[in-house]
């Protein structure tokens, strides 16, 4: 006769917490936020909560100890992130690293509470996993149908000039701060690229 061995019980799958983060500041400071902290959540192989959400005015202010405070998003200053971004074509190029992503919604008392460390974050990843996460950042449909519209008319107006030049920039006060700290950097380095306003 055999003994019957007693049943055990198969061992659980470990369910990782979610790799919650969120954003802060102007449209490079969002993607590099969103671009580092994705790549570490598939460095650690854990699922990402991506905040939905896209700071119009991400101008910052000034702080008591002079340096400039993070503009975290608001219902006044914020809209959905897929209104900028494909958050479906995002999605799916995080989950192809083998995590599940999910858009999540902005939460005051989540989000709002942790550190915008989006510059530590991405100099701490893989640079080109973060690379690869930029280049999923695709225009959402009606992004891409104005952008599309505004190149139409800014090629169509080229052709009829001469020679010229086009660049814009934020030229908040926030802005013309880092200019100034940006160029008076004592390394030798040219770096007067900011237009200073009389």
């Amino acid at each position: 006769s055999q003994e019957m061995s007693p049943d055990v019980p198969e061992e659980a799958p470990v369910l990782l917490a979610p790799y919650t983060y969120t954003v802060c500041n102007s449209l490079s400071n969002q993607i590099l936020a969103h671009a580092g902290n994705i790549a570490a959540a598939i460095k650690l192989q854990r699922p990402v909560e991506i905040p939905d959400v896209f700071i119009v005015n991400g101008v910052q202010i000034k702080g008591t100890e002079g340096g400039l405070l993070d503009t975290k998003p608001t219902k006044a200053n914020s809209i959905p992130l897929g209104a900028v971004f494909d958050g479906a074509a995002l999605v799916e190029a995080i989950e192809d690293y083998g995590i599940k992503a999910t858009l999540v919604p902005y939460q005051v008392d989540v989000h709002a509470k942790m550190d915008c460390s989006w510059h530590s974050t991405l100099k701490n990843t893989d640079h080109a996993l973060a690379r690869d996460i930029m280049k999923a950042l695709a225009p959402s449909k009606i992004a891409k149908m104005l952008t599309d519209e505004i190149m139409s008319v800014l090629v169509g107006k080229a052709r009829s000039l001469q020679a010229g030049v086009c660049l814009h920039h934020r030229d908040g006060h926030d802005w013309r701060q880092r200019c100034e700290i940006f160029e008076n950097i004592k390394d030798g380095m040219w770096r007067r690229n900011c237009d200073k306003k009389s």
